[in-house]
């Protein structure tokens, strides 16, 4: 499954659009990276990718050597301490920038961009500022347990074990901490940023997956026929309920609905009216 919210990008000319991705560690961006290259050179675009770790100064070499639990650490100790020596939060987005500015120099003719990956609001409200309707986000979910089986399996590997289960704890460690390290102000907040998307999926859904990331992409490139789906319907509601109050801390809505997509009930926070 995938969810759009409506937007337009700007297309015209030759300007480069930026794909960025959010996600929890763990989560196989690999599959939703190359969905969105292939369905972006079919479009008519080069495509590259831009990985924001890439940039911290771990040779190869190094990256090896640590291996597991302790590269993961280090990357996440790299940004954390790149955000408090800087005293911004956004400051990835600023090296994602300088890299999207590399990848320029070599482009022939339109150029699409994917960043993996943004870990804080900041980054992903930067990016908005900078590009504009040339940037679309995209969340990826996958369950818990998904993400803990796949870090686990990383983990394993990369220091050449097949006992992937002795390292679940390694993995539920680094995906709390993903998820919001509540103890560093200069952490990362993969839960506060993931809802700032255009696009979401669910990564886990392997058969419905490729369809419906294609459906929210083609969208996003105007295609004329594709309607709401009840999700979307549903949020759409949901989303106009929040505005009967015009209190922005009260701006919450609520809607059941069947399985079909029909409203049973819409609710909102507001205080009592006689």
């Amino acid at each position: 499954m995938a969810v759009f919210i409506a937007k337009e990008l700007d297309m015209a000319g030759n300007v480069e659009l930026v794909v960025g991705l959010i996600a929890p560690i763990g989560t196989n961006l690999e599959r939703v990276s190359r969905e969105i290259s292939d369905f972006l050179e079919g479009a008519g675009y080069g495509v590259r990718l831009v990985r924001i770790s890439d940039w911290f100064d771990i040779s190869t070499d190094e990256r090896r050597s640590l291996g597991g639990l302790k590269l993961f650490e280090r990357l996440m100790n790299e940004g954390d301490e790149l955000r408090r020596a800087t005293q911004r939060k956004d400051v990835l987005a600023a090296v994602a920038v300088g890299q999207i500015m590399k990848a320029r120099l070599n482009a022939e003719g339109r150029m699409a961009v994917i960043v993996r990956q943004f870990k804080t609001p900041e980054e992903i409200v930067s990016m908005q500022r900078i590009y504009g309707n040339r940037f679309l986000a995209v969340s990826c979910f996958s369950r818990r347990r998904c993400r803990v089986d796949e870090l686990s399996r990383q983990l394993a590997d990369q220091v050449s074990s097949i006992q992937s289960h002795q390292f679940r704890g390694d993995a539920e460690s680094l995906i709390k901490r993903d998820e919001f390290d509540s103890l560093d102000e200069w952490g990362q907040n993969v839960r506060k940023a993931f809802p700032l998307s255009d696009i979401f999926v669910d990564v886990d859904s392997h058969q419905s997956f490729p369809n419906s990331l294609q459906r929210a992409m083609e969208i996003v490139f105007s295609h004329p026929f594709h309607t709401p789906t009840r999700d979307e319907f549903g949020m759409n509601q949901a989303e106009a309920a929040a505005l009967r109050s015009s209190a922005l801390g009260r701006q919450v809505g609520a809607v059941i609905t069947t399985l079909g997509g029909d409203i049973i009930s819409v609710g909102t926070n507001e205080v009592p009216r006689a």
